[in-house]
Parts: structure tokens; C-alpha cells; sequence
């Protein structure tokens, strides 16, 4: 799962006469099923890091934060790290709904606004500690299916700022959005590049640096 196999600056970004993605919307979206997989990511980034780093890997303090704390030997922490899962078809229409971006469905990748600008705060109020953010496509394209990137937090901030809000768009309300009453399916969402971001196998790297 955790790989990059492809050029993440020169692949082609069109999708061609390629028809595995449909540009409908499928309406539904099922929290549960999304926390599960995003879980296994959670799993395999925990191993990842503990196996080749000197650090060991705890849960967030509150439900709002990055799902994991990369803590040392005296529990201080190093940095955070929050995994995305992206299993459904990426966001046909992004060329035409989000215009003057240069975004293509197949490139494209999104995070919750709230939790984007939480992160973002509280990188300020951590004074730098860094977090990342890690994507795994779990989409059955041929080109990108199946890669992992990732990207920290404050270069995500300071394209967010570049971008403003033409990267922004909510979608309509689905099945699976609300659980027990509650809307638990978060509908405003931030859309950046793969282009944008490094492959996961520098994240070992990075957090080693820091």
C-alpha cells in the first residue's frame, strides 16, 4: 500500500479515451465504511514509522487532531501525521466545476475544509510542529491506482492561500452523510494536486529531519 510508482511530475494528467470512472455522482457516501479503511491506513503508517524511525506512534489527544502522534523516547512529540483514504472515483467535473485551476480528475485529491483549517491552526498554535498529510488512491485507475503521497501541512497552507477559494466546493448531501441523526459526512472539501505533494517513500525521511 504505501508506494509511489509513478513520476509525480511528469505523468500525463488526462484521462484520454479512458471510461472507468463515471462523471456521476454515486450519492451515497458511508462514513462507517470510510473510517474502517482509513483505519487500515492509520495501521500500516503506525508500522511504517515505527519499524524505521526510533519513534513509536500514539492516537490523537481529541478526535479533531491528525490521527497519529510520532512520539520519542521521553514522549515528546515529534510530529503528526493524518491518513486519507481515497477509494471512490475521483472528481470527474473538477476541469469544469472548479475553472482557472488546471485540475484533472485524475490528479486530484481533497481534504475536509474543517479539518484542513484545524490542522493548519494548530500547526500555529504548536509553533511549527509539523503535520502531514498522507493519501493512499484506492482507485482502480491504471496510472495513479494504488499510490501514496503525502504533503505537510504548512505547504498545503501557503497553496490554499495562493489558490483561495476557487479550489473549494461542497457537494450535495448523500446517503451515509448522516449517522444516528447526526451529519457525520463532511460535504465542503479542499482539492489540491498529486502533483503538488512528494511519494511517501520520503516521508521517512522527512520526519528523520526534523
Amino acid at each position: 500500500m504505501l508506494t509511489c510508482h509513478i513520476n509525480l511530475q511528469s505523468f500525463e494528467k488526462t484521462c484520454g479515451n479512458c471510461r472507468i470512472c463515471s462523471g456521476k455522482s454515486k450519492g451515497a457516501y458511508y462514513f462507517d465504511h470510510d473510517l474502517k479503511n482509513s483505519q487500515e491506513l492509520v495501521r500500516e503508517l503506525e508500522s511504517l514509522i515505527c519499524s524505521q524511525t526510533p519513534y513509536h506512534c500514539q492516537g490523537p489527544e481529541v478526535h479533531k487532531n491528525a490521527d497519529i502522534r510520532v512520539m520519542d523516547s521521553s514522549n515528546a512529540l515529534i510530529c503528526r501525521v493524518e491518513a486519507k483514504m481515497l477509494n471512490d472515483s475521483p472528481f470527474m467535473k473538477v476541469h469544469d466545476l472548479l475553472p482557472g485551476h488546471d485540475l484533472f480528475p485524475k490528479e486530484t485529491i481533497v481534504v475536509d475544509l474543517p479539518k484542513l483549517n484545524h490542522y493548519i491552526d494548530r500547526a500555529h498554535q504548536e509553533k511549527g510542529t509539523s503535520t502531514f498529510i498522507v493519501w493512499y488512491l484506492g482507485r482502480r485507475c491504471p496510472d495513479v491506482g494504488g499510490i501514496t503521497v503525502f504533503q505537510e501541512v504548512s505547504v498545503l497552507e501557503q497553496i490554499k492561500k495562493r489558490k483561495g477559494n476557487g479550489r473549494y466546493f461542497q457537494r450535495r448531501t448523500g446517503r451515509g452523510d448522516l449517522v444516528d441523526g447526526h451529519q457525520l459526512g463532511i460535504t465542503g472539501k479542499y482539492h489540491f494536486s498529486i502533483c503538488e505533494c512528494r511519494p511517501i517513500e520520503e516521508l521517512i525521511g522527512e520526519i528523520l529531519s526534523i
